[in-house]
């Protein structure tokens, strides 16, 4: 009898060390594919009129859908890439809170930093340019809902601005949009 009970015991710990550790992979499993999920990459949203591939890292949002849209867009003086760790943070943030993210990159105005087979200057109107067609492509994403908001420091909540107050609605004027820090500059002064 006491060999009976020793062995069923002896079971019971086998049989709850071993669900433990399958549960435990199941979880590192799950934890791995949405880390996969949270960055897909750089794809291409489009073309731009100098031959330029236009990219962006999507964050697909958590959760189901459909899921409004957040373009995340760096700054850096219109001159500078890529986008800092907190702009990047801040794409991924976006997603944890059910959003479709998409950190965008458009054409730079210093050569220097221009991105790779841009032949423009990257100059006004050309990022313009590109970061409508980046609100054209976030409305028709997959999973999406079709609206498309964006934040952005510095030169990224410049563009953000322009992007909500110009354009045509539902097609390539944003919904809404989160300036954070934009330079934008008053020619008058107090006396």
């Amino acid at each position: 009898m006491k060999k009976s009970i020793s062995f069923i015991t002896l079971l019971l710990v086998f049989s709850v060390a071993s669900s433990e550790a399958q549960r435990e992979r199941r979880s590192r499993q799950q934890q791995q594919q949405h880390r996969q999920r949270q960055d897909l990459g750089d794809t291409v949203y489009a073309t731009a009129d100098d031959g330029t591939q236009l990219k962006w890292k999507v964050f697909p949002a958590a959760g189901p859908g459909p899921h409004p849209a957040v373009l995340v867009i760096h700054g850096g003086g219109f001159i500078a890439t890529p986008a800092s760790p907190k702009t990047l943070q801040s794409a991924r943030d976006a997603a944890a809170a059910g959003f479709n993210a998409f950190l965008v990159d458009y054409r730079l105005a210093a050569a220097r930093n221009a991105l790779p087979g841009q032949k423009s200057s990257g100059r006004y109107p050309d990022q313009t340019n590109d970061l409508k067609q980046a609100v054209r492509a976030a409305r028709k994403y997959p999973g999406g809902n079709g609206k498309v908001g964006a934040i952005g420091g510095s030169a990224g909540g410049s563009h953000d601005v322009y992007l909500a107050a110009t354009g045509t609605k539902d097609d390539d004027r944003l919904d809404a949009a989160v300036a954070l820090s934009a330079p934008m500059i008053s020619r008058t002064r107090n006396r």
